[in-house]
């Protein structure tokens, strides 16, 4: 879907952060598990890259969260909801 104004950009923009919160949480989940069934007296290549892996993916995430939050509306300036027809303003006189 491609945003032709700012409230369409904002609800995708809302939409794309939903999914990635939820792809956050699991992944997340995911590093829970797999911390409490690593034994850290045990060096598992497997488990240490997973880890590595997991913990990647999160911040990854949280930053591209942080960056959809910052393009939603306009930033410092507010938006008249409707702008006066300036040809009718002409016609009139004001």
């Amino acid at each position: 879907m491609m945003a032709t104004n700012i409230t369409q950009k904002d609800a995708t923009l809302r939409e794309l952060m939903d999914w990635l919160e939820g792809f956050r949480k699991n992944c997340e989940r995911n590093l829970g598990s797999a911390l409490a069934k690593s034994d850290p007296t045990l060096h598992d290549h497997d488990v240490v890259v997973g880890v590595a892996v997991l913990k990647g993916a999160v911040t990854a995430v949280r930053r591209v969260e942080q960056q959809c939050e910052s393009m939603l509306g306009y930033t410092g300036t507010s938006m008249p909801l409707e702008v006066q027809n300036q040809s009718e303003d002409a016609r009139t006189g004001a």
